[in-house]
């Protein structure tokens, strides 16, 4: 921080040359704020000056021969005016031209209140909307992350699906139809503290849609080799409007179901090292419609204990 002090005293004489008269106060006093509690100070040198008095809001906190002082103990936020006067042969001079600082923001440990109430409405077969109260915070409410799973997860176990700027509102996207949901809602501060979560859960409403949806692109679904155990595989999205997720299939058999909107990648894990393995992809709609599978694209993990660079 003295550095930047420095650069603040850019172009000033740091030491004044024998010919600068006696008494008289520093030239430039510049002040500012270090931590929460400290304000650091630093002074042009006067000729002849034996000590240098210091006085915050007008009163005398220091008599010192340096030039740099950490004003320390004082309250978070709070402003400051310093003058600095010089001493030599016990004669005082007149005091400096004032400088002001104010300490930083006291560290914010404080977690926000916890959301009010989610209503649920405008249900549908594949969706919802979601409203609740907002948080208070000390300082200020930043967002709320949005949180989903199924029906009886417990609240630190729910997946986080959107984060929202402020907004207490929420349309939920993506859903089964018939299917019930817990969703969560957790404010978060500009300190990343965050809130305890409210949940509330509802049932999608049913459907009658028949219609399969759309398979991603082939061409857009690619695995790739990480390790000589795992293989990840990445998609390009249906072309339907109502898609729910996707399932992967590995040599014909299912390993996951992707709920949207996580990201359309799957981490194929315990596999074995330097085997062939063949994946494709289908989409599965809102009604729980499947898709026709895309075209089968391989990948061959690496050597045992080898990992891609």
């Amino acid at each position: 921080m003295l550095g930047l002090l420095g650069l603040a005293l850019a172009g000033l004489v740091l030491f004044a040359s024998p010919a600068a008269p006696l008494g008289l106060p520093p030239r430039a006093v510049v002040a500012q704020g270090l931590t929460d509690t400290t304000i650091q100070l630093a002074w042009t040198a006067e000729a002849g000056a034996d000590s240098y008095r210091v006085y915050r809001d007008g009163g005398l906190i220091a008599d010192q021969p340096g030039t740099q002082l950490d004003d320390t103990s004082l309250l978070p936020g709070s402003s400051h005016t310093y003058t600095v006067s010089t001493v030599s042969s016990g004669l005082e001079s007149s005091l400096s031209t004032p400088a002001s600082a104010t300490t930083q923001a006291a560290d914010n440990t404080s977690a926000p209140t916890q959301p009010g109430t989610i209503n649920v409405s405008s249900i549908t077969s594949s969706g919802a909307q979601l409203s609740w109260a907002s948080s208070t915070d000390d300082v200020r409410i930043v967002g709320y992350r949005i949180l989903r799973g199924p029906a009886g997860t417990p609240p630190n176990h729910l997946t986080q699906i959107s984060t929202n700027d402020s907004s207490t509102s929420f349309t939920a996207a993506n859903l089964r139809s018939g299917t019930s949901y817990t969703f969560g809602v957790m404010a978060l501060d500009a300190s990343n503290n965050h809130s305890p979560i409210r949940t509330v859960t509802f049932t999608t409403a049913a459907s009658s849609d028949t219609t399969a949806p759309a398979a991603p692109s082939s061409s857009g679904t690619k695995p790739t080799a990480f390790s000589s155990s795992r293989i990840d595989v990445v998609w390009s999205a249906s072309s339907s409007t109502d898609v729910a997720s996707y399932r992967v299939f590995r040599d014909g058999v299912q390993v996951a179901d992707v709920p949207l909107p996580l990201r359309r990648t799957f981490s194929d894990t315990g596999l074995a090292p330097s085997q062939t393995y063949s994946y494709t992809i289908r989409t599965v709609d809102s009604a729980g419609n499947v898709s026709n599978a895309t075209t089968a694209k391989t990948a061959t993990t690496l050597a045992p204990s080898t990992v891609k660079t």
